[in-house]
C-alpha cells in the first residue's frame, strides 16, 4: 500500500517500548499507529499552549522543487534573450527596409 508517510528509524529503551506495545494492544493500534497517535496528541497539546507550527514540510524546500525551481527560472531568462534578439533582429530588418524603399 502506498503512503506519503516518511519512514524512519527509532530506537527506545525496553521498557517503554513494552509499555507502548501494551498500550497499543489496549487500544487494538499497531505499535506504530499508537505512537504516531501519542505525538499527534503532543503536538496538539504543544501548539495550543504555544501557537499554530505552520507546515514546515510543504515540500516547498524539497532538493527536485529547487532544482525545478532554477531550471525554470533559467528557461524563462533565455526564452527572454530569445525574444529580445529577435525583436533586435526584426526591428533591423525594418530599418533596411525602409532604407531599399528611400
Amino acid at each position: 500500500m502506498a503512503t506519503d508517510k516518511r519512514a524512519f528509524t527509532m530506537r527506545m529503551q525496553p521498557k517503554n517500548f513494552e509499555k507502548i506495545k501494551f498500550i497499543s494492544e489496549q487500544n487494538k493500534r499497531s505499535i506504530a499507529m499508537q505512537i504516531e497517535y501519542l505525538i499527534e496528541k503532543c503536538i496538539s497539546e504543544y501548539e495550543k499552549e504555544n501557537g499554530q507550527i505552520f507546515n514546515i514540510s510543504d515540500n516547498s524546500n524539497t532538493r527536485e522543487n529547487i532544482i525545478d525551481s532554477a531550471i525554470e527560472k533559467e528557461l524563462e531568462a533565455y526564452r527572454l534573450e530569445l525574444e529580445a534578439e529577435r525583436m533586435v533582429k526584426t526591428s533591423s530588418a525594418s530599418e533596411d527596409i525602409k532604407r531599399k524603399k528611400a
